[in-house]
């Protein structure tokens, strides 16, 4: 008896569907497996009794060191100058910083103070 080429196909196509079915079992079997051993290895980390804690670094006892009284530090005395001035911006230069405020600076009294340039309004 002779097989058509129909019958081959279908012969062709039960031998990949045996593949197929073969290929989800497998895959299903190694998927439960890995289930069930996370769920018995977690049930042991949670059901297990702890270990022990181990020290074996002495704990000693450290006493608080008495620190000495802080004097107060004395406020700097007033310049008598005017500490907000929208008109003049202060140039303050600390360490290789500078900085510019509306204040002049507390820690150079030679600051440089840099007048602001004034833009004429325009009816635009």
């Amino acid at each position: 008896m002779e097989r058509t080429a129909s019958q081959t196909a279908g012969v062709a196509d039960s031998n990949a569907d045996r593949l197929y079915d073969l290929s989800l079992r497998i895959l299903m079997v190694v998927v439960s497996v890995g289930l069930v051993g996370s769920v018995a290895f977690l049930t042991y980390r949670w059901l297990a009794p702890p270990k022990p804690v181990e020290t074996d670094v002495p704990v000693v006892e450290i006493g608080v060191r008495a620190t000495p009284p802080v004097a107060p530090v004395a406020q700097p005395a007033p310049k008598g100058e005017v500490l907000m001035n929208p008109g003049r911006i202060f140039k303050c230069s600390v360490d290789g910083r500078v900085t510019f405020s509306e204040q002049p600076c507390a820690t150079a009294p030679g600051d440089v103070k840099v007048e602001p340039v004034v833009k004429s309004k325009s009816s635009r």
